[in-house]
């Protein structure tokens, strides 16, 4: 794609992204490679990997602090170690792919402005305190004292701290901060320790919450009550919309249903719930397309199924919100008024693909054009509303300790 550097565009290597278990199996020739292939999708877990992505660019120069040079990131065009490791399932791959360079492409065109206003912020003299109180500096001479404010160094203030996580999750990729490794006694394999305080997490969940009935249940009771403490209040939905919302999601539920294994979704609310990203799970669902799977079972079954109980409860919170929320948001459709939920239909295009579009003569209820960035903005409120009543579960919205291995072992339960 031209959107990338052309040192990093080869027109004749495929997106390097590493195939998963079922593909090993499938694709092994005998016992023996599918066992050496499965160490080594073992190993991608806790070793560090050139197809690794939560943790930005690495292959970049650095400050004379030592300290990494942030760069926009751009991923799999490293070759892998291993050929025979290469993901054949190529829509997929190339989605992820296509997803990149699209990335790439728009950060690029606001990363100068982004730096300068970076380098401006630094500028700033803010004042140190102790005990609440501002410091001052004296100095005595020739009989005169000469008082001035004592200036914290501008990298360590708390401000210029939350700006530089922003940047470097939002703008740079690294929603996970690299805290080095540690050598395996008796052996040269550098283990990761961001890596192995993630797999510590999923074996923990695995045995906490893996096909818990009761923990799926108090998940959606203690959701619920959440939603209803918030519908009481008024601000963002009220009783009324959670009730309505309840109803469509009923109405809904065959149609939602009727998705499940589909490789791409058909259907009004799947679709709709797509384009306004309601499960904040945008980047998971490309890395699970999983096209070249010609069954439900290579499509659905891995890791996470397990925990299908926890994960329908939440399917059910987070769109009960979205459509209470979009029952409130009122558009208008030739004069009448109409809540966004019904402000679009399901259209197919010249490739017979259903696609999702607002119907004739939807406006915002001030006559104006109901835009796309008015679809992202609803979106955002949503997701943010969502993650006040339920907790932040996606990489880009972690607070700055989740990004360490001891925050979000501390906040696994306290999202």
């Amino acid at each position: 794609m031209n959107y990338l550097p052309e040192n990093q565009r080869d027109l004749y290597l495929a997106p390097q992204y590493r195939k998963d278990f079922l593909d090993i199996l499938r694709d092994s020739r005998g016992i023996e490679e599918a066992a050496s292939r499965y160490r080594t999708l073992v190993g991608d877990q806790f070793i560090d990997r050139e197809a690794d992505d939560e943790f930005g660019m690495r292959h970049t120069i650095k400050n004379f602090d030592d300290t990494r040079l942030e760069s926009l990131p751009i991923y799999y065009t490293q070759k892998l170690d291993n050929p025979g490791q290469l993901s054949m399932d190529i829509v997929s791959t190339m989605a992820l792919y296509t997803d990149m360079a699209l990335t790439y492409k728009h950060m690029s065109e606001i990363v100068d402005l982004m730096e300068i206003g970076r380098d401006l912020m630094k500028e700033r003299n803010i004042q140190d305190t102790k005990g609440g109180k501002g410091l001052m500096e004296q100095i005595k001479s020739a009989g005169r004292t000469i008082s001035s404010k004592v200036i914290k160094p501008t990298d360590s203030t708390n401000f210029m701290n939350r700006l530089n996580d922003f940047y470097s999750n939002q703008l740079y990729g690294i929603t996970t901060k690299d805290e080095g490794s540690f050598k395996l006694p008796f052996t040269q394999t550098h283990i990761s320790i961001a890596k192995s305080a993630n797999q510590l997490n999923k074996y923990t969940a695995m045995n906490t919450y893996a096909f818990n009935f009761l923990g799926g249940v108090a998940n959606v009771v203690t959701g619920l009550a959440m939603t209803r403490l918030e519908a009481i209040a008024g601000q963002y939905l009220g009783v009324k919309e959670s009730a309505k919302a309840d109803r469509l999601y009923a109405k809904m539920l065959p149609d939602i249903i009727s998705d499940l294994g589909r490789r791409r979704n058909t259907t009004l609310p799947s679709l709709l719930f797509e384009k306004f990203n309601t499960f904040q799970d945008y980047e998971e669902s490309l890395r699970d397309l999983r096209m070249n799977k010609k069954n439900l079972f290579g499509r659905y079954i891995t890791g996470s199924s397990a925990f299908f109980l926890n994960t329908a409860g939440e399917h059910y919170l987070a769109a009960k919100i979205f459509l209470a929320m979009a029952e409130r948001y009122k558009l208008k459709q030739n004069g009448k008024e109409i809540p966004l939920n019904e402000a679009f239909e399901v259209i197919k295009d010249s490739k017979g693909i259903e696609r999702l579009q607002l119907k004739q003569g939807v406006t915002k209820s001030d006559g104006t054009e109901f835009t796309m960035r008015d679809q992202m903005m609803f979106s955002r409120k949503v997701a943010k509303m969502h993650q006040n009543l339920h907790g932040i579960y996606n990489r880009e919205d972690m607070s700055m300790f989740q990004r360490t291995a001891l925050g979000r072992m501390a906040f696994m339960f306290r999202k």
